[in-house]
């Protein structure tokens, strides 16, 4: 409508091994009344079709309504029953629910001998709809901020290699600036900051929000959680991702693993 003057686009990296067209488009975006049917359809499923939200009901039923977690779709549920397992026993559920990247497993072999799930065909289908969105938005007037989140070290094995790195060049040539939070950096390599593989707790999205909204954004710092990748800096950027991974990568051969964060540590963003 008239009063948006902001569009963020959050991208996870999944996109990139897979498009589908399909997916879930709010009713209010929706142009026909067919596609508000739908759209309302498949709100309908995902909130309220779901075999473990019912479950949960019945759980909830037979404790006498005591459990204290939100029940009012299956990702509330998740997400509250997530949090409860957490604060019981952080370690006991990073083990469960995050650690991929230990001693001898697959994906800390796949991240070592380059094997990504990175579909050439997928990104160039998605850079073409990002393509449409861009001009939309142009056309509006709107601002189209793309950000790229966080994802546990683990998730680097489906997406390390030339491919993933001609998709960050060509989001830049459609967007020209894209925030960046994915990668090899301290955050991404603290388990303690995620309550699964590919996705982050709050306290992670709320110093993105902080870091991508500061009055000088971070656009040198390859280190950092975070940079605003631009033409300018999107080779050097590179190149750092891939001298990081050299290092990672000599650790392994030597060790058969790689060190990662803990609570203790500064990474772990709810200190």
């Amino acid at each position: 409508g008239k009063n948006i003057n902001e569009i963020i686009l959050h991208l996870s990296t999944y996109e990139v091994s897979a498009y589908s067209y399909g997916d879930y488009i709010p009713i209010p975006m929706q142009t026909t009344i067919f596609g508000k049917c739908i759209s309302a359809l498949k709100l309908f499923k995902a909130e309220y079709l779901n075999i473990d939200l019912f479950f949960s009901f019945v759980k909830k039923w037979l404790s006498g309504g005591k459990e204290d977690y939100a029940i009012s779709s299956y990702g509330d549920y998740i997400m509250s029953k997530s949090v409860e397992d957490f604060q019981r026993d952080s370690d006991s559920y990073i083990q469960k629910n995050v650690l991929r990247i230990t001693k001898d497993s697959k994906d800390l072999k796949y991240l070592f001998e380059n094997c990504s799930e990175v579909s050439a065909a997928v990104c160039k289908k998605n850079i073409q709809t990002l393509r449409k969105l861009k001009e939309l938005c142009d056309k509006n007037e709107i601002n189209l901020t793309v950000v790229i989140g966080a994802h546990y070290i683990g998730r680097l094995a489906n997406i390390w290699g030339d491919d993933f790195d001609s998709y960050l060049k060509d989001l830049i040539s459609v967007n020209s600036s894209v925030w960046n939070f994915c990668g090899i950096n301290k955050v991404n390599m603290n388990p303690y900051n995620f309550f699964n593989d590919g996705h982050y707790w709050d306290f992670v999205g709320d110093k993105m929000i902080e870091t991508m909204y500061s009055p000088e954004p971070n656009t040198a710092d390859m280190d950092s959680f975070g940079i605003l990748l631009t033409s300018d800096n999107i080779g050097a950027y590179i190149e750092s991702q891939r001298e990081k991974w050299r290092a990672l990568k000599a650790e392994y051969d030597k060790t058969g693993a790689i060190t990662l964060q803990g609570k203790t540590d500064a990474s772990y963003l709810a200190r």
